[in-house]
């Protein structure tokens, strides 16, 4: 007698905390189980009837793809067993409805439960690594075998080689996310055995590394000339640089965060809001710097954002509009930090330079790794370790360079 049962196999929970959906199948009490791509977090899965939970938001989606595995597997195994040669081994093999020997098939079904899941940065990532990676191909089929570590290298190079049909000019840390991305691709391919561990093309690959911390940062006296170069006022590079400076007196606040700040967060000359990334609250003493740019902007009602990047007249309920919003601001914000940076005749800058800043100037000023990382928000003193390992080094060289030259002077 043959059986088939959706199960959810526990022991390949991934770190999003998604459990992959497998068909089991037995045959004469010898079991055997095949990944269907799919996957969910505990809650959404119905292990009585073997399937996902409407609460799931593609739950139809999902289970008329298993519905569709399950028919295949059922017509597969009556087709054996009239040649005799029925048992699990042999479904599992044979069972073309869920081949996972195409690449992009099998990464588009990850970007589709990272999307139901609602993380769209992850999401945007996803799909921007792919999108570019079919660039590179030129096709939209590539089979797992295919992708070995001389074409991810070719891969490495391409998205190096200058904005062109034969380059997409991006710098060491977006290279180093695009190939981040697709190493997690495969890593989840082979714990889901998808493909088997020795196939895997990053075993022989070296990730490029990102781009060095100490250039997407401001030393104090660039901070100064950011301070005090002219622009005109309520103009849009004058609010670029007001919220650029307000984050780096407020310890590096995430752009999300910023955008989301409104006048209630303001209390007693303090700043309290929950911070988007882990949820908690955070609350912070506001320097008087940060209190003068606050100034600027007159408050209308407590529930009005404080900066004018989100809009008090739009709903920003659904959660992925309002991501999709906030990096539509970032981007533009970004493009106006660079007019500013060219203006104040510093390096060109990123939002997040406020961050790296506030980080460099706190480390610099011997502050604690424990005051560092609670002003930044982590929730592990080993994270903040590694936002300042690069900082060691450059601190080290300084220092040196300051060294040598007194011996100099004498």
């Amino acid at each position: 007698m043959t059986s088939f049962k959706f199960v959810l196999r526990k022991s390949k929970k991934r770190t999003d905390d998604t459990i992959p959906i497998y068909l089991r199948i037995t045959h004469n009490r010898k079991t055997s189980f095949i990944a269907t791509g799919l996957s969910v977090i505990e809650p959404q899965w119905n292990a009585n009837k073997g399937n996902v939970r409407k609460s799931h938001p593609s739950a139809n989606v999902y289970n008329r793809r298993l519905e569709q595995i399950l028919r295949e597997a059922q017509n597969l195994a009556t087709t054996l067993r009239s040649k005799g040669t029925l048992n699990a081994e042999s479904i599992k093999k044979n069972l073309k409805g869920i081949d996972h020997t195409d690449f992009f098939a099998y990464a588009w079904q990850i970007a589709d439960d990272v999307n139901a899941r609602g993380q769209y940065w992850h999401w945007k990532n996803l799909r921007a690594t792919l999108n570019k990676f079919a660039d590179f191909t030129k096709q939209r089929t590539v089979s797992f075998s295919d992708i070995t570590p001389e074409m991810l290298r070719r891969f490495e190079t391409y998205l190096r080689q200058p904005k062109s049909e034969t380059g997409k000019g991006n710098n060491n840390t977006t290279i180093n996310k695009r190939m981040k991305m697709l190493k997690r691709i495969f890593t989840i391919a082979t714990n889901e055995d998808i493909i088997k561990y020795e196939d895997n093309p990053f075993r022989n690959y070296k990730l490029p590394s990102a781009k060095s911390y100490k250039d997407n940062k401001l030393l104090p006296d660039e901070i100064s000339r950011l301070e005090k170069v002219k622009l005109p006022s309520e103009s849009p590079l004058w609010h670029a640089r007001n919220i650029f400076l307000f984050a780096f007196y407020c310890s590096g606040i995430r752009f999300g965060d910023v955008c989301q700040l409104k006048w209630d967060n303001v209390q007693n000359g303090r700043l309290i809001y929950s911070m988007s990334k882990t949820k908690q609250t955070k609350d912070q003493k506001l320097i008087p710097a940060a209190i003068e740019i606050l100034k600027k902007y007159k408050p209308e009602k407590p529930g009005n954002f404080i900066f004018p990047l989100l809009s008090n007249e739009k709903d920003y309920s659904d959660e992925s509009y309002l991501r999709q919003q906030i990096s539509s601001k970032n981007a533009q914000l970004n493009s106006r930090l660079k007019k500013v940076a060219e203006l104040a005749k510093i390096k060109p800058i990123s939002f997040h330079a406020s961050r790296h800043s506030f980080a460099d100037f706190a480390r610099t000023q011997n502050l604690s790794l424990f005051s560092i990382s609670k002003a930044l928000g982590h929730t592990d003193l080993k994270t903040t370790q590694i936002y300042l390992r690069q900082l060691d080094t450059e601190v080290t060289d300084r220092e040196l360079d300051e060294l040598w030259n007194k011996k100099s002077e004498k």
